[in-house]
């Protein structure tokens, strides 16, 4: 992934995201649980969250009906036996857009989308805001959304590999870890100064 610099891009990421909860649908689960481990919420958000993890924990087999990348500009939307709508919202190095004071957020934006979206309005409705421990973007005006930082994915992901035999699953997880590192683009560098090193000496 360095080596073209799809490690930083949010696009493979949330391709990647896409690819693996439709293969692993279980690990929707898993991320709610780490999600709801670490989350500092208010009522309104703690109790869709709880709700959510406890309908995970009361129907295994639940169903993934579709997982859409790009509605409406939304990075990911996942439909859960036709009740529940996640909507996840990938960030890696970028802010939100719309930060002007006559502007809406992409925040606001989806939020409006799926009040408004006729399709929806008998779903619940959970709002991520998926973040690289490197980029803690404050949404503390923001009370509908969670924030989920790779270290939890990460953790989830590390988990889950030692259960099956997936080298993609364990690459991407390792990608994934990266992420989970506050001092980030210091590690970057550290790790192609290294390597140059290493090249340096072979010539």
């Amino acid at each position: 992934g360095d080596i073209y610099g799809i490690s930083n891009l949010e696009l493979p990421y949330s391709n990647a995201f896409k690819f693996f909860i439709e293969k692993y649908p279980q690990l929707l689960s898993g991320f709610c649980k780490h999600l709801q481990n670490i989350v500092q919420c208010n009522k309104v958000q703690c109790n869709k969250l709880d709700t959510i993890c406890r309908y995970f924990a009361e129907n295994p087999n639940y169903k993934i009906e579709k997982i859409k990348r790009e509605w409406k500009n939304i990075d990911i939307l996942i439909e859960v036996d036709k009740r529940w709508v996640i909507v996840i919202e990938n960030k890696i190095f970028s802010d939100l857009n719309g930060k002007k004071e006559d502007e809406i957020t992409q925040l606001d934006k989806y939020e409006r989308i799926l009040t408004n979206e006729n399709e929806y309005n008998a779903y619940n409705k959970i709002f991520v805001l998926l973040l690289p421990d490197h980029n803690n973007i404050n949404i503390d005006n923001y009370t509908n959304w969670h924030k989920l930082f790779y270290s939890s994915v990460s953790s989830c992901l590390n988990e889950f590999v030692k259960n099956i035999n997936d080298k993609q699953l364990e690459e991407f997880a390792e990608m994934v870890t990266r992420h989970s590192d506050k001092d980030y683009n210091y590690s970057v560098m550290k790790r192609r100064f290294e390597r140059a090193l290493i090249k340096a000496k072979k010539e």
